[in-house]
């Protein structure tokens, strides 16, 4: 089974390191990676992508150490950043056209045949022959995901993929990531935590250029289990709650008193009952943890 290991990554700019000696194997399917801005997500996926070149460490996949700089690794590398740029006066099928030449995909017809898939499968279809510049930004971010996807890459790497698209078109993407995921090391960093656990069969964390955790969304929920605690409070007493260090995660309303889950490590309550965590509540925990006693 291929997957992806990378050993010992350290990356610095001028004094601040911004990934410390980390290293993790990425099996096949949807890794997330979370982590607050700063923190080293799109560092790592432009290392991965050949565009960073690392102080220290190495990259392997199939068991075999990676020249990012090859010909053959970027073939393999889908990679959608997070600001992509886009060749404004070109159409959204002559630039995928382009692309897959680009890539060694010869065959005029299989090149046909390839883009109107992925125009069907992102709905690209209805304005595939207008030029990128007039399209709106939601239209622009869907050609953006096809270009990273168009030549069948073995390593797919998205940074925030979904940004201005609309819930169903971002729900048809998802579905798609998980039936190519099988065969694929899919990479997604993401900042809907919840929505990330619906379609990740893995988790990256990475909080200040460290690893914080690796594993499934399952695990990192129930390894929180005996942390979050919930009660209901009255609108009064919420705001005397900053002066008792309770550390909310979430709160909603019910009727005229609020409903809070919280982390119990820092400051508890007499009427708090724990709950099993959200993977946001649990995700938000774990954070926490370098600021307990």
């Amino acid at each position: 089974m291929s997957s992806l290991f990378f050993n010992d990554i350290t990356v610095r700019y001028s004094k601040k390191t911004i990934l410390d000696n980390i290293s993790a194997d990425l099996k096949l399917g949807i890794t997330g990676i979370l982590g607050n801005n700063g923190a080293g997500k799109t560092t790592l996926l432009k290392i991965i992508a050949g565009l960073i070149t690392p102080e220290a460490g190495k990259l392997q996949y199939a068991g075999k150490e990676v020249n990012t700089d090859s010909k053959l690794w970027k073939s393999k590398i889908g990679y959608l950043p997070q600001f992509p740029g886009l060749y404004q006066r070109m159409t959204p099928i002559s630039y995928l056209d382009y692309l897959l030449l680009l890539s060694g995909w010869k065959n005029r017809r299989e090149r046909k045949i390839r883009i109107e898939e992925i125009s069907d499968i992102l709905n690209l279809t209805a304005f595939k022959e207008k030029p990128i510049g007039h399209l709106s930004g939601g239209m622009k971010q869907r050609v953006a995901i096809a270009q990273a996807i168009i030549h069948d890459p073995e390593i797919i790497l998205l940074d925030e993929p979904t940004n201005n698209i609309d819930e169903i078109e971002r729900r048809n993407f998802y579905n798609y990531l998980i039936e190519i995921s099988k065969n694929k090391v899919i990479l997604f960093i993401g900042h809907i935590i919840n929505e990330i656990s619906s379609i990740c069969s893995n988790l990256l964390v990475l909080d200040e250029g460290k690893i914080k955790y690796t594993g499934t969304p399952k695990d990192l929920i129930h390894s929180k289990k005996n942390i979050l605690k919930e009660t209901t409070i009255s609108k009064d007493n919420f705001d005397i709650l900053g002066n008792k260090n309770i550390k909310i995660l979430s709160a909603g309303q019910n009727g005229e008193d609020y409903v809070i889950r919280y982390d119990s490590r820092f400051s508890d309550l007499p009427t708090g009952t724990l709950k099993e965590p959200t993977l946001s509540e649990a995700y938000q925990i774990l954070l926490n943890t370098k600021h307990t006693t």
